[in-house]
């Protein structure tokens, strides 16, 4: 993997760490970046193995689609590790896209506006599990998956 990609991702993924730790981000929004990226990287490899075999193919929108649910870095990754997907400008083009998109929109979760959003989110999605957390050890796993550092 070139060294600019392996730094991206180790950036990112501080920046994800440290933005749950200063008290932006929940601790969910880290575990739905990991959960995409690991999604992302195994629609590479099926893709991938699809390829080799003649077989079905992934449709590029839908490893598009993944990469712009933040699953990026985990395409990122499958990308260089299976040197699938590396060739094709235009498919490229429009990664680097998914990428300044995500990015973009992280950024902005980070201005008092975004803020106004994640804590908007946040206690939504709080109410929603209080009507429908069936058990209180459901009811203490989501609290705290979506609960906002002080």
């Amino acid at each position: 993997m070139p060294a600019y990609k392996k730094y991206l991702v180790v950036v990112f993924v501080v920046f994800l760490l440290s933005s749950y730790y200063l008290g932006y981000t929940p601790i969910a929004f880290s575990l739905i970046v990991l959960c995409s990226s690991i999604f992302s990287y195994l629609l590479y490899v099926k893709d991938k193995a699809a390829a080799r075999d003649d077989a079905w193919r992934v449709p590029e929108n839908t490893l598009h689609l993944s990469s712009l649910f933040f699953g990026w870095p985990g395409a990122m990754i499958a990308q260089e590790r299976l040197r699938h997907k590396t060739k094709k400008r235009r498919f490229l083009f429009v990664f680097w896209l998914t990428v300044f998109i995500n990015i973009s929109a992280i950024y902005m979760l980070h201005t008092p506006k975004g803020a106004q959003f994640i804590q908007y989110s946040v206690s939504s999605a709080e109410s929603l599990m209080n009507r429908n957390a069936k058990s209180d050890d459901m009811h203490n796993l989501l609290l705290s998956l979506i609960e906002l550092r002080n």
